[in-house]
């Protein structure tokens, strides 16, 4: 009987070390397999569970179902998640905010006339939330085509399904290095936050701030930023 009154204890503890332990939702633009991306930050994070999202819907929802002591996106989708706060945010070249520049083939993109033009996004918060997020930038827009992984963004502009693609600066030599296309770069005015770290409304925890601060250069660059603050 003792012995069984100490197991059970012992399962007791290790439940609620397994409760109390940071759990971190990742979801972004990458252009790395998404198994590496959680290989990296389970080694730069020890003691956190992380769960890496390649689509928005899917993130989204498993927030609902079980929501996490902390998200890692971009600060445009953490505001639309109800109860989370941002308390670090990346920062690239000494900017929270990184440009954005439409990249076609051949020939410049007018940014004033778009109400007949396709533009090829990848989706970081869903059909409405996509529509919603860009009308903020350019209106009318005639039609968005969302992608759910970066590399998927070049099909469409090979095969002619958008006339553009509107996609962070960051990205431009990317897709320069995967593709022989006579790419064309045109300007927008356009900003938005690189990435953001929230923390969930009441959770006093500040172990996982602190790891995020001196976290490993090469996690950073999977977030393309420099440091955080």
């Amino acid at each position: 009987m003792n012995l069984l009154k100490i197991f059970l204890t012992m399962v007791i503890l290790l439940s609620g070390n397994l409760v109390s332990a940071d759990d971190l939702y990742v979801f972004f633009p990458v252009t790395t397999r998404l198994r590496v991306v959680k290989e990296e930050f389970t080694k730069a994070l020890p003691g956190t569970k992380i769960t890496v999202f390649g689509r928005y819907k899917d993130f989204k929802t498993k927030i609902k179902m079980d929501a996490p002591v902390a998200i890692l996106t971009k600060p445009a989708v953490i505001e639309q998640i109800k109860g989370y706060t941002i308390k670090l945010k990346g920062l690239r070249k000494g900017s929270v905010l990184e440009p954005y520049v439409m990249l076609s083939v051949d020939q410049k993109i007018n940014p004033g006339s778009l109400e007949k033009i396709s533009i090829g996004v990848f989706d970081i918060l869903g059909r409405r939330g996509m529509k919603k997020f860009i009308k903020k930038y350019f209106d009318p827009v005639h039609g968005l085509e969302r992608v759910s992984k970066m590399e998927d963004l070049l099909p469409l502009l090979s095969f002619s399904m958008a006339e553009t693609i509107l996609i962070p600066e960051y990205f431009v030599n990317y897709f320069k290095t995967i593709s022989k296309l006579n790419f064309v770069v045109t300007k927008v005015k356009m900003e938005t936050g690189i990435m953001g770290l929230a923390l969930k409304e009441g959770n006093a925890t500040t172990a996982l701030l602190k790891k995020f601060k001196v976290i490993d250069q090469k996690v950073n660059k999977l977030m393309e930023v420099d440091n955080w603050k």
